[in-house]
């Protein structure tokens, strides 16, 4: 088989992987299967945003307003809360190489299905489905980060990987304009359907679980994957939700993605209809976003991983780094809001996106990283789930509920809430 013929035989059974010695072929097939889940996940967060990015044609074309908008996107939210929670339990348990790529066949085909659509009800649906397929793909990422890097460089690749969802938000906005401007929505979205099930079949044949191959490696994961999920898998779920501070970042979660969504999906809507900016403004604005959230991102990785390298005290560094990564984006939130008006300028507003970005993904970055180091490898990709599911549900509070308190008073109000929540999301880090 064409899989069969990517794998290669290197593994060193007598020093254990991670921590043990990486030959250079082993290298080279890891930072395959690396840059295979990278290129994989930038174009499925492509896709998940692609309706956000073709909004205001999607609005024009097929007569809806902020709240349908907002309904669409809020049910794609609650679909991938769904998948996200039942994909880190299938991980544990299954194979998530296979569920990474049967995630990204799934997004381009729910996209297609989108774009033929002809009614509220199948747009609802459609997305809804859209979410669901696309939610087992970051929770497979997590995990076969974690087996297939070294625990103390854990965080800084989580944090490179993690820049992926930033090279589509940066270069999305810009992409999606470039198409909307010669073709209309239908062509848009179907471009980003394409490139998902393209790389399907090139995510099949390159990635694998874990770099072992081994006939005695491979019986013996399984024999602990078997352990695992019957003897302890329950138990050890059971003491994750009374840690308190898994629970604790789980809250932290959930508010910092209420801000990441409505700065994403509807910060583009405030500059245009409240300071009465260009839809370009608009865009850059998010992109800016994206960029900002790349470097925080690296920045948030390295640095946690160098503290947590030097750590001697029985406190976990990295929560320190999203504490102030979370002061940081509540900072710029607010002198957005102050401060940008109509007569602002390009750079301006750009300056205040990156820091945006700076910090609302330096701190998710490091949430996912912690809640999976609280709980064994076997149980990780659960951890990240149920951690991912506040997530989401932040994401879902950032759609439709803040379009109607947009559409009842104005995006300013909207956005001072937002603002409230980030506040929140600041007591939160410090309990």
């Amino acid at each position: 088989m064409l899989r069969t013929a990517f794998y290669i035989s290197v593994y060193d059974s007598s020093l254990p992987f991670p921590g043990g010695h990486i030959t250079t072929k082993m290298e080279k097939r890891t930072l395959a299967v690396f840059f295979c889940l990278y290129f994989g996940y930038t174009v499925i967060t492509y896709v998940r945003k692609s309706v956000s990015f073709a909004s205001p044609s999607l609005m024009e074309t097929e007569n809806m307003d902020k709240s349908l908008i907002g309904l669409i996107l809020s049910s794609q939210g609650i679909g991938y809360s769904v998948g996200k929670l039942l994909g880190g339990v299938l991980v544990d348990l299954y194979s998530p190489s296979t569920l990474f790529t049967a995630s990204l066949f799934m997004a381009g085909i729910s996209v297609v299905a989108f774009t033929v659509c002809d009614s509220m009800s199948m747009f609802v649906v459609c997305w809804f489905i859209n979410g669901l397929s696309q939610g087992p793909s970051w929770p497979a990422c997590a995990v076969l980060i974690k087996q297939w890097f070294p625990p103390e460089k854990f965080g800084t690749w989580w944090s490179i990987l993690s820049t992926s969802m930033n090279i589509s938000g940066t270069f999305g906005p810009l992409v999606s304009a470039f198409l909307l401007s010669l073709f209309d929505w239908k062509t848009a979205l179907n471009a980003a359907a394409t490139c998902a099930i393209a790389l399907t079949g090139l995510a099949y044949m390159i990635l694998d679980d874990r770099p072992t191959i081994n006939t005695s490696d491979q019986k013996c994961v399984a024999e602990n994957k078997a352990l695992g999920s019957s003897k302890s898998w329950k138990e050890g779920i059971r003491a994750l939700l009374r840690q308190p501070l898994f629970l604790s970042l789980c809250v932290n979660y959930m508010l910092v993605s209420t801000v990441r969504g409505a700065c994403t999906d509807w910060g583009h809507h405030y500059l245009i209809d409240e300071s009465g900016h260009s839809n370009l403004t608009g865009s850059s604005f998010i992109s800016s976003q994206e960029l900002g959230g790349i470097f925080g991102s690296l920045a948030a990785g390295c640095i946690s991983d160098y503290f947590m390298s030097k750590n001697a005290s029985p406190y976990n560094p990295r929560t320190m780094v999203i504490l102030l990564c979370t002061i940081l984006h509540s900072a710029f939130m607010f002198f957005f809001l102050i401060f940008v008006t109509s007569y602002s300028s390009y750079l301006s507003i750009s300056i205040l996106g990156f820091g945006i970005g700076f910090g609302i993904y330096g701190s998710i970055t490091l949430l996912g990283v912690a809640a999976m180091e609280l709980t064994s490898d076997n149980q990780a990709g659960t951890a990240h789930s149920i951690a991912s599911l506040f997530a989401n549900l932040g994401m879902v509070l950032s759609g439709y509920p803040l379009s109607l308190v947009a559409r009842q008073n104005n995006w300013y109000t909207a956005f001072l809430l937002v603002e409230a929540v980030s506040f929140m999301n600041c007591r939160c880090c410090c309990v």
